[in-house]
């Protein structure tokens, strides 16, 4: 079986490193579509003509700065799209997001998803929950919707150090309780509410650290601001290697995701892989934790991240995170690349099928 995934964003992405490892792992042969004009048509051009070619993070096929821009995108995408699909390639796609975090042309991309989800051959996403919500949204039927779990990092980034070594390296005092946001820092994130809701707990043994390089740039002058009136809040506003990242997250008592809007969350899988509990919204993949191993809020709720940060510092936190790394231990790669090549087998079968009919 031969796959070329087609993703916007950068093939060194580990989520797709391992992905495609995994499916290697069990004789796919899989290449990288990288092209940026004629996407779907140059990844064939490079790489020969695939059995299945599998979608991620569509949004790039359908926004631009400016509306007529994405509209002659999206005309060549579905051009590109239903030709390949005549020559008997298969779509897959797996859903990150239901429209782009910024919700930059929003209402254009729902519908173009809405269209993309009923002409595929199999659409994936990473939690029962997930499901649910991508079905309502794009207003398809739940069951041509496949759950293939995110795998762990375990595998990925170096191996968690213990809190004391990790404090003394990032010069943190022992005693604290550390919360820490990390990854890439956009508004959608919600880290201005993070900094808000932590200025109105009290105590002088708590620390927030925001670790991350934000988009865009001039994101990070309003953050400092806000940082700047609690001085129990550190920043580092910029990319954080590997490493220091497992360092930061090594650390930190509490992983606090105050994500807006989200369907997956990577932050939440790292955090669990480094036996770190998370404090985030009940909100897609991330509602699918357990309870012992997280602490949830109603992002609707006006107080609620308030309430949640305020219930932290009376929980098991260790024990917490024990429990976040034995709930994601259970989905190694190798199981996420067996599951999506049995949705790979489910859209080259229906084809298979179809063959067997109009012989007979």
């Amino acid at each position: 079986m031969k796959v070329i995934i087609r993703a916007s964003q950068q093939t060194s992405n580990p989520y797709l490193i391992l992905l495609s490892r995994a499916l290697e792992a069990e004789g796919v042969t899989i290449k990288f579509g990288d092209a940026k004009r004629f996407v779907l048509w140059q990844s064939v051009l490079d790489h020969g003509k695939p059995d299945i070619m599998h979608l991620q993070w569509q949004h790039n096929f359908f926004r631009a700065p400016r509306f007529w821009h994405a509209l002659i995108r999206t005309i060549m995408f579905f051009i590109q799209f239903l030709t390949l699909r005549i020559s008997g390639v298969k779509f897959v796609w797996t859903v990150h997001n239901i429209v782009n975090h910024e919700k930059h042309l929003a209402r254009w991309e729902l519908k173009m998803n809405r269209i993309l989800a009923r002409i595929s051959n199999g659409v994936i996403v990473h939690s029962p929950a997930a499901a649910k919500a991508v079905a309502e949204a794009y207003n398809i039927d739940i069951r041509r919707i496949s759950v293939v779990p995110h795998g762990h990092y375990a595998d990925w980034y170096p191996a968690p150090i213990s809190k004391k070594q990790a404090r003394k390296a990032l010069k943190l005092a022992a005693d604290k309780k550390v919360l820490l946001f990390f990854g890439q820092i956009r508004r959608y994130k919600g880290v201005d509410q993070l900094i808000e809701s932590f200025k109105n707990l009290p105590g002088d043994d708590l620390q927030l650290i925001i670790a991350g390089k934000p988009a865009p740039a001039t994101l990070a002058e309003d953050l400092k601001k806000q940082a700047a009136k609690d001085d129990r809040v550190n920043t580092r506003f910029e990319f954080i290697p590997d490493e220091e990242l497992i360092t930061y997250i090594s650390a930190c008592d509490l992983a606090v995701l105050p994500y807006r809007d989200s369907l997956t969350s990577g932050a939440a899988v790292l955090a669990a892989s480094c036996n770190r509990p998370s404090l985030m919204p009940q909100l897609g993949c991330m509602s699918e934790f357990p309870e012992n191993a997280s602490i949830f809020y109603d992002p609707e709720e006006k107080d609620g991240l308030v309430k949640a940060l305020t219930a932290s510092r009376s929980l098991p936190l260790e024990k917490m995170g024990a429990a976040a790394g034995a709930y994601i231990s259970q989905y190694p790669w190798s199981l996420v690349g067996k599951k999506t090549i049995a949705v790979y087998t489910k859209a080259l079968d229906k084809k298979r099928a179809y063959k067997l009919s109009h012989q007979s």
